[in-house]
């Protein structure tokens, strides 16, 4: 599990330190990502549609993609808010001919 921390704290040494000895905190850089927000339950046809539509756009998936949920789990399907987050390549642009 993990969670985002606020951008007020722009490192690592900002963090408040945990109370919980189990509990460790790391910086992860994970270059640039592609996020689609949805509803409902997310499972691998969500992340495999997302890739596609990536891939057709020029994009380059480069990585694990990652799934964020921001419910519990008794939160209905339809109210549900998740997020699938893709490492991508910047997409190549070829110069237009005139």
């Amino acid at each position: 599990m993990g969670f985002v921390l606020p951008s007020k704290f722009e490192s690592v040494e900002r963090v408040p330190t945990p109370t919980d000895p189990s509990v460790c905190i790391k910086s992860t850089n994970w270059g640039t990502l592609a996020c689609a927000t949805f509803s409902g339950w997310a499972s691998e046809s969500d992340v495999n549609h997302q890739e596609d539509v990536l891939k057709k756009d020029g994009y380059t998936v480069t990585g694990r993609t990652l799934f964020a949920r921001y419910n519990p789990p008794w939160t209905l399907g339809p109210l549900r808010k998740n997020e699938v987050l893709i490492p991508v390549a910047e997409p190549v642009v070829s110069p237009q001919s005139d």
